[in-house]
C-alpha cells in the first residue's frame, strides 16, 4: 500500500503546486510522501526535507501537520 500511495502522491503533488492550492493541501501530500518513504525505508534525506518544509508552516491550521512532521524528524530511537 505504501508503494502505491507513494506513486499516486508523487504524481499529484506537482499538480497541487501548479494549481496553487492552499498550503494545507500541499502539506498533506508532502506528509503522505514522507510517511510512505519512511515506511518503505527509502530516501531519509527526502523524508527530512519534506518534514522540515511542513514543520516550517505557520498558523493554527497547520498544528497537527507540524506535529506529524516533527515526529518524522525524530531519530528512530526517540520515537
Amino acid at each position: 500500500q505504501h508503494a502505491q500511495a507513494l506513486e499516486t502522491l508523487e504524481q499529484v503533488l506537482p499538480e497541487l503546486r501548479k494549481r496553487k492550492l492552499p498550503p494545507w493541501n500541499i502539506a498533506q501530500a508532502q506528509l503522505g510522501i514522507a510517511r510512505a518513504l519512511s515506511a518503505l525505508a527509502r530516501d531519509p534525506v527526502r523524508v527530512a526535507a519534506l518534514a522540515r518544509e511542513v514543520a516550517a508552516l505557520e498558523g493554527d491550521r497547520h498544528t497537527e501537520q507540524r506535529a506529524e512532521a516533527a515526529a518524522l524528524l525524530r531519530p528512530p530511537s526517540a520515537k
